[in-house]
């Protein structure tokens, strides 16, 4: 193995096959998350998945996607806000196209 972490758990534990399980299942909720979280993982999924599983620390990043998710929401509402005002604006203001 490359990563002393994952050394010394299969060493203590004994577990090969229970780490590669939960190595797999991590790897597939990983996989699952949205693209701006994957893009912050240093190393390959496979990688970020075996080392969370060593060290028994499984992060959720549900407050990230909150957080990342209200953003959108904000700008969203924005965007629409934005329109309603120059709608308003052109019905007060027409354009008239000269002849």
């Amino acid at each position: 193995m490359i990563n002393p972490k994952i050394e010394k758990f299969l060493e203590n534990h004994n577990m090969n096959y229970l780490f590669c399980l939960l190595s797999n299942k991590e790897v597939q909720r990983l996989n699952d998350l949205p693209e701006f979280i994957k893009c912050k993982f240093k190393g390959k999924l496979t990688e970020v998945a075996m080392d969370h599983v060593a060290v028994n620390d499984i992060p959720d990043y549900f407050e990230e996607i909150q957080k990342h998710d209200m953003i959108e929401e904000q700008r969203r509402l924005e965007e629409l806000k934005n329109r309603e005002i120059d709608d308003d604006f052109e019905e007060e203001f027409p354009l008239e196209l000269g002849e």
